[in-house]
């Protein structure tokens, strides 16, 4: 049977640990210019959780305060989810960092959580397992942006910029 854990990164570890990306290769740009930028992020709160199978990477989440958080979107008090990937579907993984999340967010007495979903790009998140953990589509944007939340209480919702155009959209996603 495999040994599934959850391993959180933070200033102690992430020289050992390092990120796990689809797209960041170990000693590339990339990945070090992704550890760099997790290294001052972490200071601000964000999280940065990886699955583990059997020791090895099966995927992670990242997520930090809406006041820090590189999407446009805007609200009070929530988590939002920048990242969600697995290396392996029909597991539980991705359910285990959403749960991850939530759990963090209710300990923190946050009003929600929030993502962006957009089946349009391959660097956001899928809607359809954040809709299978209770998170509901409450507006869109152009481009195919969606905004999903998974309230805690009866907090405002959390909304997209307003009187923007398409072009203006795609600079801010750019």
């Amino acid at each position: 049977m495999e040994q599934v854990e959850l391993l959180e990164i933070n200033q102690t570890n992430l020289e050992g640990e390092g990120c796990y990306c689809l797209r960041s290769k170990p000693n590339s740009k990339g990945y070090t210019n992704k550890n760099n930028w997790l290294t001052g992020r972490l200071d601000e709160g964000l999280k940065y959780v990886k699955i583990l199978e059997d020791s090895k990477q099966a995927g992670f989440i990242e997520y930090t305060s809406i006041e820090f958080s590189s999407r446009v979107v805007y609200g009070e008090n929530y988590l939002v989810i920048h990242c969600l990937w697995v290396n392996s579907t029909g597991k539980g993984y991705a359910t285990k960092l959403i749960q991850k999340c939530l759990e963090d967010a209710k300990q923190q007495k946050k009003a929600g959580v929030i993502v962006i979903t957009n089946p349009n790009t391959s660097w956001t998140p899928s809607k359809d397992v954040f809709v299978k953990n209770g998170f509901i589509e409450i507006e869109q944007a152009p481009l195919g942006f969606e905004l999903l939340v998974h309230k805690l209480g009866n907090a405002s919702d959390p909304y997209f910029p307003k009187n923007i155009g398409t072009s203006e959209w795609r600079n801010l996603w750019n």
